[in-house]
């Protein structure tokens, strides 16, 4: 997996970034 990939994981998973900053941010849906 790229790295950014699993530090986005590790963040959902912390719950640290609601789902639509996430979306705003990055463009992808969580």
């Amino acid at each position: 997996k790229p790295e950014y990939i699993r530090k986005l994981e590790s963040i959902k998973k912390e719950g640290t970034v609601s789902s639509s900053d996430f979306e705003k941010k990055f463009g992808v849906k969580l």
